[in-house]
């Protein structure tokens, strides 16, 4: 059971936040949980492509295409959970903070899970 965890990060106004990618391994569901004080958009999203380099963070994604992605809209200081397929062996998290005010409180909590296990 692979999981992401990310505490209190600030995003400024306008700027996007990206986890690091995770390997769902044999899971059939991402789930997962995110708040924000702010409003803005988080995606789940997916790819068949291996990152090339798990152990350095600016080149992790080089070159990788993150071709199924799941919207959700999250609403200023009110959290949001979410549940979607395993559809590939690798996901992430990135949230855009749309508002015009920098978002001091940012969490995230996402695993890939087997059906039946908690």
């Amino acid at each position: 059971m692979a999981h992401f965890i990310a505490n209190n990060n600030e995003v400024k106004k306008g700027t996007t936040w990206e986890s690091q990618p995770v390997q769902t391994d044999f899971a059939e569901f991402i789930t997962g949980s995110f708040f924000s004080e702010q409003g803005g958009t988080l995606e789940i999203q997916q790819t068949f492509e291996y990152p090339k380099n798990h152990e350095n963070d600016e080149k992790a994604l080089e070159g990788v295409h993150w071709d199924i992605v799941t919207q959700v809209t999250v609403a200023a200081k009110e959290g949001k959970g979410f549940q979607i397929f395993a559809l590939a062996p690798y996901f992430r998290l990135v949230y855009k903070n749309s508002s015009g005010v920098d978002d001091k409180a940012v969490r995230a909590y996402a695993r890939a899970q087997e059906k039946g296990r908690v």
